[in-house]
């Protein structure tokens, strides 16, 4: 039996000039690894009813030794604000993430 994630909203943040959502977030994910860029998508798209095409995720950082990831990603408004604002190699990595 799989257990689900347990997220806590470390930081929460409109940024309405760029037409943005910053958020952080601690991933707790016992008897797993890292969680993938794709799982963290789900997650943010079913916490904060966002398509999962306008969510940028800028960084997982696991803390060594533990159970525990920070997530800093962006939620975009609109999908074309994403494609413009985001620097190619954070769209590149989310692409190879959706690959696999």
């Amino acid at each position: 039996m799989e257990r689900p994630y347990q997220v806590d909203i470390k930081e929460d943040r409109v940024n309405k000039l760029l037409g943005r959502r910053e958020v952080k977030l601690i991933i707790r994910h016992e008897f797993r690894g890292t969680p993938s860029r794709r799982d963290v998508k789900e997650i943010l798209s079913k916490i904060f009813d966002t398509p999962p095409e306008n969510i940028y995720i800028r960084r997982i950082e696991t803390i060594y030794g533990s159970c525990i990831s920070e997530v800093h990603a962006h939620l975009y408004f609109d999908k074309e604000r994403g494609e413009a604002l985001e620097p190619e190699y954070i769209k590149e990595r989310d692409r190879r993430g959706e690959e696999k």
